[in-house]
């Protein structure tokens, strides 16, 4: 019985030396072409970080230039609110200035008016006072003439026809007077005696 031997794991079999030769000419292009490429590539990698850092500065100016405009822009919109605030506040002054002045026109206009019909029925008053003196004195005089014409009439009267009464009344003084002297003249006789 013919047993076979056989190992689990094959052992390469030793290159030669042309094959070794062979191998290290293809390691030895094969790492120059690769540094061929890497050499090749270094200026495309420093142009590309060139244009990332330009980039990046210009994004900076644009964010600066961005910022300062907007803050100028903060800046015009305050000041924008403190103008509109100024001029709301000054209208509104201006609108209570202008109510106060109608105000004070009207009540003027008031008081002109009342000093005006004050002053008419001052007027007034004073016509109707005038008239009424004016009346009183027509009507004194009208009474001093029919009080004049009166006595004038009972003078004309009594001159020409006295009353009776008038002519005793004198008579009668006489009379007294008569025999007033005549005591007196008794009396006198008396105190000669």
């Amino acid at each position: 019985m013919t047993l076979h031997l056989s190992s689990k794991t094959e052992r390469p079999t030793p290159a030669s030396g042309q094959d070794l030769a062979i191998n290290t000419v293809d390691t030895y292009n094969s790492m120059s072409s690769s540094h061929a490429q890497t050499s090749s590539d270094e200026p495309e990698e420093s142009q590309q970080c060139s244009q990332d850092a330009a980039f990046l500065s210009e994004n900076e100016m644009l964010s600066s230039n961005l910022s300062s405009e907007t803050q100028q822009e903060d800046v015009e919109l305050t000041a924008l609110r403190s103008f509109q605030t100024h001029a709301d506040s000054r209208r509104q002054r201006l609108a209570v200035d202008a109510k106060r002045a109608a105000l004070e026109r009207a009540e003027e206009t008031e008081h002109e008016r009342s000093l005006r019909l004050a002053a008419v029925a001052k007027r007034a008053r004073l016509k109707r006072s005038a008239e009424s003196e004016e009346e009183k004195l027509v009507r004194l005089a009208k009474n001093v003439e029919r009080e004049r014409a009166r006595r004038l009439a009972v003078k004309e009267r009594t001159s020409r026809n006295p009353p009776k009464k008038v002519l005793y009344s004198k008579a009668w003084e006489k009379k007294v007077y008569i025999i007033n002297f005549q005591a007196h003249l008794v009396l006198m006789d008396q105190k000669l005696w």
